[in-house]
């Protein structure tokens, strides 16, 4: 027998570029799903992954054997491994970031950068966020998995900054990335230059307001994670993930 959810209020949203997301609202929360939500949540039972991610927060388990493993985090939120594939964000109880907003800035982005980028910047695809409507600070959002969460940041700043030891990194994240070295510093330098160029003149040709869609790209190399390639994209071994903006 289907189940139903009492008071459940749905909402088509067309976006920009003609895709469909769809809003979810109950007494207690309101859900957003992107088109590629809706595709993975069609093509996977997220169900086996979500519940015991759920029942791991509310009793405040995370790290090994629980399904809550922890990735990275920022000023803003905390992330956490789910399966293979995927993370989850989830903010920070002082955060006043909106993750529907973020989502909606990230969806217009990431339009732009594939239209004008080379292919070695790309941004994650965003599948869905959950916000208790009781608890604003309380939010989530499910997305794409960049491999172990090492940041332009994080190889530039290797040995002055070292995010494992201050545990805003999982601690084996830099020893799975691989070796760096001089030479990958210098690399990483240099095309972190690069991608700001080219999303500054991608934001000018699409007209979006940099102050709003790049609002601390030039200070914060630590929005951008990196991905080793086995072939190169666009020349470039490395792939360049723009995040959090």
């Amino acid at each position: 027998m289907a189940r139903t959810v009492p008071d459940l209020k749905i909402r088509t949203l067309e976006r920009f570029d003609g895709s469909i997301w769809r809003q979810y609202e109950t007494d207690n929360y309101r859900i957003l799903l992107t088109g590629a939500g809706r595709q993975l949540l069609n093509l996977r039972n997220m169900h086996r992954l979500l519940g015991p991610y759920v029942e791991d927060y509310t009793q405040g388990n995370e790290g090994v054997g629980s399904s809550r493993v922890f990735l990275a985090e920022g000023g803003n939120a905390r992330v956490f491994s789910l399966g293979d594939d995927l993370v989850v964000k989830e903010s920070r109880p002082t955060s006043e970031s909106s993750l529907f907003a973020s989502m909606d800035r990230t969806d217009r982005l990431k339009d732009a950068v594939e239209k004008h980028c080379p292919r070695w910047i790309d941004i994650p695809r965003y599948y869905g966020a959950l916000m208790s409507k009781k608890n604003i600070y309380k939010q989530f959002m499910l997305e794409q998995k960049i491999d172990h969460g090492v940041t332009v940041g994080d190889i530039i700043n290797y040995g002055e900054d070292n995010r494992s030891a201050t545990g805003v990194l999982a601690f084996d994240s830099l020893d799975r990335f691989g070796p760096i070295t001089p030479k990958l510093t210098e690399e990483v330098r240099d095309r972190f230059g690069s991608l700001k160029d080219w999303l500054a003149r991608t934001v000018e040709i699409e007209g979006l307001d940099p102050s709003r869609y790049l609002p601390d790209i030039n200070e914060n190399p630590y929005n951008v994670v990196l991905e080793r390639l086995n072939t190169p994209e666009a020349g470039s071994f490395i792939k360049y993930w723009v995040i959090d903006q």
